[in-house]
């Protein structure tokens, strides 16, 4: 901002020098914008004053304010969903479902070893309970 306005080269240096090439008149508002920045850097609203500071000088009057209340339409807030409740019911059913597969195939295991000897069946009894007969 102050190199546009001042039409000012600025550069630092590694060593924390600054060099200004401009008009004399510019040269001399750089370094007094330099030097307020160096002063106030720990205030807030520093580029306003900056800003002020630099449009008084060179064109004698503040900048207009930018109104952007126009251009933005008001946002609703996000709403935060909770899927606690369903991701819950979503790992019991995977469970139930690698629980009841893990079941079947270790009876058609037993059946393929015991195919030789006598053929194994198995009934449920009282819900989720299973009982392996030997016929």
């Amino acid at each position: 901002m102050i190199k546009d306005k001042t039409n000012c080269k600025i550069i630092v240096g590694q060593n924390g020098l600054v060099w200004v090439k401009g008009e004399e008149d510019m040269e001399q508002l750089t370094k007094d914008i330099i030097h307020m920045i160096e002063a106030e850097a720990h205030t807030s609203g520093l580029t306003n004053k900056v800003k002020n500071k630099l449009y008084l000088a060179i064109d004698g009057e503040l900048p207009q304010e930018d109104d952007y209340s126009d251009d933005y339409e008001e946002l609703e807030k996000p709403k935060l969903q909770n899927f606690k409740e369903e991701l819950e019911q979503e790992e019991k059913e995977e469970q139930s479902k690698k629980d009841s597969t893990d079941f079947y195939k270790v009876i058609e295991e037993l059946k393929k070893k015991n195919k030789k000897d006598k053929p194994l069946s198995y009934g449920n009894n009282s819900g989720n309970s299973y009982i392996l007969n030997n016929r």
